[in-house]
């Protein structure tokens, strides 16, 4: 800490006249993201199982799109770096910091497009498929780079942390006392920036995502279940349409949860009233839907859910038999 931001915590931030609950601690959001990690991985490894092992033929196409998803989601960027590795400390109103992943907003956003796309593109009687690979991938590749703007920010970064925590102090000039103690960083300290992309940026960026995985959505509703292909058997155009059911129920619970995120941040930029416990109770319940996406997984697809029941109802047959020989 630098003399300046010394003197400013030892005398200036003293005569704060503010009480912060353990919520609102750099603690009270590190632990219940460490308890939840430790809850959710037994689901997420079965999830991953029955994706790779048990996903059935007719839904083959889907396979990879679901692991990419899930991998994502649970494992790689939101559950590990959210809940075990870079917990983010975020302070919203000075674009400030503490152990945040990038990187989780990118993959996600991604891995969402790509699963309802790939529903969509494997539907022959699709007029909107894209079955040339190198398009595909030309595709998702631009959709990737576009989401990677938001790291454009960083650009515009300033090289003196220290001298960047003493301006953002101006404009919130009593955070919780993490932001003495613990290493930050200040994406920018440009005021104007900081509204543009609050109310612009962002926004364009979400609407963007949302307008293709409605897309995809849109058409595989159209020709899945308003005009479908009569050369497919009623039984498999069946297993289509319980499994795209199943997709977007699996999908719309860590969408709902992030979404409250974004909606917290709207509301502070009308209203000035999200406090920090909110924004760590809006990143735990981040956090801890890995375990609602890896339950809905399992439960809401069939062929996942009689897997699931087949290992459980073995294990327990097999503990029987070791008790009779005994």
């Amino acid at each position: 800490m630098t003399p300046e931001l010394d003197f400013y915590y030892t005398t200036i931030y003293q005569r704060c006249n503010i009480t912060y609950s353990f919520l609102s601690s750099r603690e009270g959001l590190i632990y219940p993201c460490h308890v939840i990690q430790l809850i959710v991985l037994p689901f997420q490894v079965l999830t991953f199982y029955v994706i790779l092992k048990k996903t059935p033929m007719t839904m083959k196409s889907m396979k990879w799109p679901l692991l990419i998803n899930h991998f994502w989601l649970v494992c790689s960027c939101v559950d590990l770096l959210f809940c075990s590795l870079v917990t983010p400390y975020l302070y919203i109103r000075i674009f400030g910091f503490i152990c945040m992943g990038l990187l989780s907003y990118i993959g996600m956003a991604g891995s969402y497009i790509y699963v309802f796309e790939s529903r969509s593109n494997s539907l022959q009687m699709n007029r909107f498929r894209v079955s040339n690979t190198l398009v595909r991938i030309v595709y998702h590749s631009s959709v990737y780079i576009l989401n990677c703007s938001v790291l454009l920010l960083l650009f515009k970064s300033p090289e003196d942390q220290e001298i960047a925590k003493l301006d953002v102090l101006k404009i919130e000039p009593c955070p919780t006392e993490a932001f003495f103690k613990y290493e930050m960083f200040i994406l920018t300290t440009d005021y104007e920036l900081q509204k543009i992309t609050k109310r612009y940026i962002g926004p364009v960026l979400i609407f963007h995502v949302m307008f293709h995985i409605l897309f995809h959505v849109t058409c595989t509703v159209y020709y899945l279940f308003l005009t479908p292909n009569k050369v497919l058997s009623p039984e498999t155009r069946r297993i289509q349409k319980k499994f795209f059911i199943g997709t977007v129920f699996q999908t719309t619970i860590p969408l709902a949860v992030l979404a409250i995120l974004l909606v917290g941040i709207l509301l502070d930029q009308l209203t000035n009233s999200f406090t920090q416990g909110m924004v760590n109770l809006a990143i735990i319940g981040l956090a801890s839907h890995g375990i609602g996406e890896s339950l809905a997984i399992i439960l809401v697809h069939r062929s996942y859910r009689r897997a699931v029941w087949e290992l459980m109802t073995r294990k327990k047959i097999e503990k029987v038999n070791f008790s009779v020989k005994a």
